[in-house]
């Protein structure tokens, strides 16, 4: 505490001793000061009040019918705009403030000028009351801005929202022909990939694997009706084999019948068996073999019936059941060819299914893609869609009610007094920044060029230790200068102090209304 003393102590020497600069600083600071103040323009305010009305009597008939949009957005939006350069220049040119810019650089400064002035602020957040202000030094021309920029403002509110409506309607028009150009290419595509692949699709017919087990099925059934049929074909033939050897049996000759195919029918018989050894029998040469040697049979079979060695003396019964027998293996064999054939396309069919396995997941999910795709966009338009009415009827429902009405509450007024500058703060700011002044330069002059005022500064200093001190008993004349330079400083600050006063006093008189009404007579009597 008591180093914070003596360091105060020193810093008040260091100004006493630079007191007729102090002096020198602070009175043209000040008087300066004052006098810059005093000549400052006043500065008129001019305001109006604005009422947006958000509620109309068919928003509660329509909620939920019409897009609903947000209006303190909107409002904000709107307010925002009428500092847009296009509208503060319709400002400038209806109030002829345009007059006083002489070129381009000008102009623009001015639009700048109005854009950081003129202000919205909303007075009220659960009323929709708004105040538009802007302060100009000439009263008249700050009245002039506030009432342009409402006409501005009244004419954009206008024909804004029906202009927005309609492009909105233009938009959702432009996106439906979009969407309904993309859904008519996303169906035709649809159809061409199931033209393509027609039989693979999941659905049809049962599907894919329904179809190759339906046709496995079939195969199936078909070898084992051939088996059976060749089973019995094999029969009927050795059934007539037999009935021809008891009939050679019978004739009592004892001749042998011996036919020119009979060599052929038994190379051809031993060669199929060799060939059924390492074939199944689809196998064409099995099926080629079969069909010579059964070719060759019913050519032996005609030779027998016209051969002189049947014998003659058969009853007509016999004859009868030999060829009852011979028909019934022709049949037969007609039956065995049809079924074969059927049992070759079957295993064609279930062959040409089987080398497409592995082409049937991709063409699933190609179709789940392609059906996908054509879903999201039938979705989009009908969305779409959906929109667009819902716009036309707000639309519609706009021009008969508009979801924002403007009215002006009080008309532009000017103040009758100038709000600015405020010279009061002014004024005592300058006092301020005059003792301030006067007071820190001789202390940083001080650091600068130290002195030293105590005996405890030389003991810092030299780092000696302080035996004793003396005081100095100062000459009665040398006191006397010294009270005297005392008082002319406090007298300086004491006349300065008065002259801030009387500034003041002066300041605060001209903003009282008896001021105000002598100084409106005075311009009554003049």
């Amino acid at each position: 505490m008591q180093d914070a003393l003596e360091l105060i102590q020193e810093k008040l020497f260091a100004v006493w001793q630079r007191k007729l600069f102090a002096l020198l600083l602070v009175w043209p600071i000040c008087i300066g000061g004052w006098i810059y103040v005093s000549n400052m323009p006043d500065v008129y305010d001019a305001r109006a009040r604005i009422y947006v009305d958000t509620e109309t009597v068919l928003k509660p008939l329509l909620e939920g019918l019409t897009v609903e949009a947000d209006v303190d957005t909107q409002v904000r939006l709107m307010f925002k705009n009428i500092l847009s350069r296009s509208n503060l220049e319709k400002v400038a040119r209806l109030s002829d403030m345009d007059l006083l810019a002489n070129d381009e650089d000008e102009f623009d400064e001015l639009i700048a000028q109005l854009q950081r002035d003129i202000k919205t602020i909303k007075l009220d957040k659960k009323q929709n009351l708004y105040t538009l202000i802007y302060r100009n030094q000439d009263p008249r021309m700050a009245k002039s801005v506030v009432e342009s920029t409402i006409n501005v403002f009244m004419e954009d509110i206008l024909g804004e929202t029906r202009i927005e409506s309609q492009q909105a309607q233009q938009f959702l028009d432009k996106q439906l022909a979009e969407y309904e150009r993309r859904l008519v290419e996303e169906d035709r595509k649809l159809a061409d990939f199931k033209r393509q692949n027609s039989g693979l699709l999941p659905g049809e017919s049962g599907g894919y694997y329904n179809r190759l087990e339906a046709e496995k099925r079939d195969l199936q059934d078909a070898t084992l009706a051939l088996r059976q049929k060749e089973s019995q074909l094999a029969n009927a033939k050795q059934t007539l084999h037999d009935y021809e050897a008891q009939m050679r049996a019978g004739s009592g000759a004892g001749q042998a019948f011996s036919s020119k195919y009979d060599q052929r029918i038994e190379s051809l018989q031993q060669r199929l068996d060799d060939l059924s050894l390492r074939y199944t029998e689809q196998h064409p040469d099995i099926i080629e073999t079969t069909r010579l040697l059964e070719q060759l049979e019913r050519q032996r079979n005609e030779e027998l019936q016209n051969s002189a060695m049947v014998p003659s003396a058969q009853s007509s019964g016999d004859m009868g059941y030999y060829q009852q027998l011979q028909l019934l293996v022709t049949t037969l064999e007609s039956e065995a060819v049809s079924m074969r054939i059927q049992v070759s396309t079957y295993d064609a069919r279930v062959k040409d299914l089987e080398q497409l396995v592995y082409k049937v997941p991709e063409v699933e999910a190609n179709l789940l893609a392609l059906r996908r795709g054509y879903e999201i966009t039938r979705q989009k338009y009908e969305e779409l869609l959906s929109r667009k009415e819902t716009a036309a009827l707000g639309q519609r429902a706009g021009e008969q009610a508009d979801a924002l009405k403007f009215r002006v509450i009080d008309q532009a007024k000017v103040s009758p007094k100038p709000v600015g500058p405020k010279r009061a703060l002014l004024y005592t700011m300058v006092l301020a920044a005059g003792f301030i002044i006067a007071i820190g330069v001789p202390i940083v002059l001080g650091e600068l060029n130290p002195r030293v005022y105590s005996a405890s500064s030389i003991v810092e200093l030299t780092g000696i230790p302080l035996l004793g001190q003396v005081s100095d008993l100062e000459p009665s004349a040398q006191s006397l200068s010294g009270r005297l330079q005392v008082a002319s400083v406090g007298l300086s600050a004491v006349i300065l102090l008065f002259i801030y006063g009387a500034i003041m006093f002066t300041q605060i008189a001209s903003q009282s209304p008896v001021a105000s009404r002598l100084k409106q007579m005075a311009e009554g009597v003049l």
